[in-house]
């Protein structure tokens, strides 16, 4: 298997880093150019070399990696080639200028072959040209002819290492676009994951909080309306207390759930305590008796105190809206974890044909995100028994 490149690599910068270097190196060969020039006193001829380098500023400069370097390229090409063979004519030093030629030509025409072939034709024309210049003998003959070999030697040599540099570079530049779009689209997948998490927290925060206060209340108005039919204004007097103070505690609860603070329920109580008003509301609003029996000697996290608050919460509030229940058992224990159970004496289900609600599925969920299980066994006739166990 290929080991992944480095981050060094494939950082922001590495393209622009390359492409400096060939920039400077373009530089150098030109001014060196321009002084042999000025050296054998032919200075009117670097205009040729200022005439190249605005072409490839204008024409190439931004070519060198891209993926296509389109028309432009070949008519950079053409003109480097016309002033090459100018300055050539004028002073045989200016040779150095195939150091840019070659590499140029291997850069911009992607085919690897193809290029060769420009590379060789190019070669070949420029040493008729000279033979031409220096007359046919043949002393010019070989000596150009030699000049041309080793050029064209040179030309493929180089142009095999420029070719895989620029493929490398443009495969560079498409894997790390390819990791920067990854990237993106993983960084919006947890964005999303995250919103679709919290909103299932508050949905779950709400519906054992505010749900059950508005439940209670409804149930409390009713009793109440009752009374006041009844004639029993000293019952309906304790109704229209407690349905004030499930108002008070669901606008608590709401600023807590705003704030994403402790809830209203253990901010100065421990678990024991607001389990036991849990258990004591419930049975002022349902008349159903309920035994609590809770030994939580240790010391635990406030997560843990929070999942089996509103366990029980949920599990009582489903055995008010569907048991029927005259009996309800909560058991709480600390040892080596702790356990809550809630077991009523009502209706039951059948599990196995009967599929979970939003309460349920929303403490399943909660539960499992401190680490522990939830199992719910329920037959017809024989109640529920909830029963919750965290490590």
């Amino acid at each position: 298997m290929t080991a992944a490149p480095s981050p060094s690599m494939l950082g922001p910068d590495f393209v622009r880093r390359t492409e400096v270097g060939w920039h400077a190196f373009f530089v150098g060969i030109m001014a060196l150019t321009a002084f042999l020039l000025v050296a054998d006193h032919h200075a009117a001829w670097v205009s040729v070399l200022v005439m190249w380098s605005l072409a490839y500023v204008l024409l190439a400069r931004t070519r060198i990696f891209a993926a296509e370097p389109g028309p432009r390229a070949w008519v950079y090409l053409m003109v480097a080639y016309a002033c090459f063979v100018i300055v050539v004519s004028v002073d045989r030093y200016a040779e150095i200028g195939l150091f840019i030629l070659y590499p140029h030509t291997f850069a911009f025409v992607r085919r690897q072959k193809t290029a060769a072939w420009v590379a060789v034709g190019f070669t070949a024309a420029y040493t008729l040209a000279l033979c031409v210049q220096d007359g046919f003998g043949r002393t010019s003959l070989i000596r150009n002819g030699l000049n041309g070999a080793v050029s064209v030697g040179f030309a493929l040599i180089l142009g095999i290492f420029i070719s895989g540099v620029v493929t490398q570079n443009l495969r560079h530049r498409q894997l790390l676009e390819e990791l920067i779009n990854a990237r993106e689209r993983l960084d919006l997948a947890e964005r999303e994951a995250g919103a679709l998490a919290e909103r299932e927290r508050f949905a779950r925060e709400i519906h054992d909080t505010l749900a059950q206060g508005f439940l209670s209340a409804i149930t409390l108005t009713q009793a109440a309306a009752a009374d006041r039919l009844a004639g029993d204004l000293e019952s309906l007097d304790r109704h229209l207390q407690r349905i004030e103070q499930t108002a008070r505690d669901n606008l608590r609860e709401a600023r807590a759930l705003v704030a994403g603070a402790t809830p209203v329920a253990l901010e100065n109580d421990s678990l024991r305590e607001a389990l036991e008003r849990c258990v004591h509301r419930f049975t002022e609003e349902t008349g159903v008796n309920v035994e609590l029996a809770a030994n939580v000697p240790g010391a635990r996290s406030t997560r843990e105190d929070v999942v089996i608050l509103r366990a029980a919460q949920e599990a009582l509030a489903n055995i008010r809206r569907h048991a029927s229940a005259h009996h309800v058992f909560v058991r709480l224990e600390d040892n080596d974890g702790v356990r809550l159970e809630v077991t009523d004496d009502g209706v039951g289900f059948d599990g196995a044909h009967t599929s979970w609600g939003f309460g349920l599925s929303g403490m399943r969920a909660r539960v499992h995100e401190a680490g522990g299980a939830l199992s719910v066994v329920s037959s017809p006739g024989l109640g529920t028994s909830v029963v919750v166990r965290i490590p």
